[in-house]
């Protein structure tokens, strides 16, 4: 019997970017920070979602794990 396994890596065989930007932009509106989708995008696919969250929660006093944690309770609910 011969097994397989798909692993997509966000955007070879579907394009999740879009959902990602989705769940940011929850995000954002949840602690009333303005979102520019074409900079997030860009940010994102040059370092990560982790890292965007980390610098933002920094600038404006946040706390990154929490905001980590409210978009994972948001995708969470999505699926």
């Amino acid at each position: 019997m011969t097994r397989a396994f798909i692993w997509d890596l966000d955007g070879t065989l579907l394009d999740s970017y879009e959902a990602i930007l989705d769940g940011i932009a929850e995000t954002y509106a949840h602690y009333s920070l303005d979102f520019d989708r074409e900079a997030v995008h860009a940010f994102i696919l040059q370092q990560s979602v982790q890292v965007l969250l980390e610098e933002v929660a920094r600038e404006h006093g946040l706390d990154a794990e929490e905001m980590n944690s409210y978009r994972a309770s948001q995708k969470e609910s999505i699926i």
